[in-house]
């Protein structure tokens, strides 16, 4: 994961210091550095402030989750390559063709959308 923060990363919940009672989530690496920050969905209502507080704990789990499902993602990848035969290093789409002959379009499918992850990820594509 060459460029990114390492991992694990872990939500944690950090009360405003607004004192408006809700709550923001930043995503803390292991050196404890905040990675990013989520911040709740803010409803100026007539009566007042309204916070929803679901979308942004679920946010802040899915970034702090990303170091370990792209390490999932590649491992799949790298897996479904193996167990087709692919050699080392082989074109991202022989590979694809190869899994599809291999094991079916199921595994194809979610290769391709693995690979396709992995890159919005990383920036690189194959």
């Amino acid at each position: 994961m060459s460029g990114f923060t390492p991992g694990p990363w872990v939500p944690r919940r950090a009360v405003k210091p607004d004192n408006t009672g809700g709550y923001d989530w930043a995503i803390i690496a292991p050196d404890k550095a905040i990675v990013a920050e989520c911040f709740e969905v803010v409803d100026w209502a007539e009566n007042g402030v309204d916070f929803d507080t679901r979308p942004v704990e679920a946010n802040a789990r899915l970034i702090a989750a990303s170091p370990t499902l792209l390490e999932a993602l590649q491992d799949f990848c790298l897996s479904a390559e193996c167990a087709a035969g692919c050699d080392e290093g082989v074109d991202p789409d022989t590979a694809y063709s190869e899994i599809l002959s291999f094991a079916g379009s199921a595994l194809a499918s979610s290769y391709d959308k693995a690979r396709a992850a992995i890159s919005k990820a990383t920036g690189v594509t194959s």
